[in-house]
């Protein structure tokens, strides 16, 4: 990707858009077949990067994020280098990134299903904005801050 000199792109935000396409096979004439779904999370995952942001997300489900049943979303430190300079120490070596922030904007909503889970480890701040809301089913909200890392909701 190349940009005019004079024109900068943040390139360090991650946009969370809730489409997942996956090919599903190709043919020898170089056509492909592809499943695209909405925001369905029916594994689990681990997302980390500088600045991930959910927006809201106009779905069948209404939702921006759908974690399913017993489900597990963790947001974790990245080691992919990300910067030339300043590194910091994470499990004892010195890497070339920032811990992950995710911030879940407002009018975005995170539905959770029974047992599911939202992790927030090694550094790592969710942060959910003023409108942003998370559904919960069966009445169980599961989200693990541990030692060392933020947890942060702004008021309204």
């Amino acid at each position: 990707m190349c940009f005019p000199i004079n024109e900068k792109k943040n390139l360090r935000t991650v946009y969370l858009n809730g489409v997942s396409i996956e090919i599903i096979s190709q043919a020898s004439s170089g056509k492909i077949k592809v499943r695209v779904r909405f925001v369905d999370n029916d594994n689990d995952v681990r997302w980390c990067g500088l600045n991930i942001e959910l927006k809201t997300i106009v779905s069948p489900s209404g939702y921006s994020i759908n974690l399913k049943n017993s489900k597990k979303l963790t947001l974790d430190q990245g080691l992919t280098t990300t910067r030339m300079e300043t590194p910091i120490t994470f499990n004892g070596q010195k890497i070339f990134t920032s811990p992950t922030v995710i911030k879940y904007l407002a009018n975005s909503i995170i539905n959770m299903e029974q047992n599911s889970e939202i992790i927030d480890d090694n550094n790592s701040t969710l942060i959910l904005e003023s409108q942003s809301r998370i559904e919960v089913r069966n009445g169980e909200i599961i989200i693990r801050v541990k030692k060392g890392e933020k947890l942060q909701i702004e008021g309204g």
